[in-house]
């Protein structure tokens, strides 16, 4: 893991009251449960958040706890903090979701475990990607660990 990387993604989730946590579109099971977790892991350090999909929510991933808390409306605030997870190219992002987020100056960062796109780097604050993982949740998984948050 890229302590930098990781360090400065800290340092912006401290600062942040407020966090929109969101996947690809079309979402698969890696990017609902990646979404969830992190949404978890920054709900128990005390933040604000909102998931967000604006896609249809596939049935068989229903199951996942809280899934019934991701929403297809965006907040009408702007967030203190972006975290797009398992989007690794900007396209794949939502397109309400992506408008709203370059409409601001508010930080965004990406976990992810897919080759990146020359646009990723441009469009992020800060990365933290590891290819070699299996899935985005994996890596949510190895930072929260190295964090000391409970699952």
């Amino acid at each position: 893991m890229n302590e930098d990387s990781l360090n400065k993604i800290d340092d912006l989730i401290n600062k942040s009251r407020t966090i929109l946590v969101s996947g690809h579109k079309n979402p698969d099971g890696d990017s609902m449960a990646s979404s969830l977790a992190m949404a978890h892991f920054l709900k128990g350090l005390g933040k604000e958040v909102t998931v967000f999909s604006g896609d249809k929510l596939p049935y068989n991933y229903m199951f996942l706890e809280n899934s019934s808390e991701i929403t297809s409306d965006l907040p009408q605030y702007d967030p203190d903090l972006f975290f797009i997870v398992d989007a690794g190219s900007v396209d794949r992002i939502e397109s309400k979701l992506r408008k709203k987020i370059l409409a601001g100056e508010k930080p965004r960062v990406l976990f992810d475990h897919h080759v990146l796109t020359n646009s990723v780097k441009e469009f992020y604050t800060e990365i933290f990607v590891d290819e070699k993982a299996c899935a985005t949740a994996a890596l949510i998984f190895r930072w929260a660990e190295k964090r000391g948050l409970n699952p």
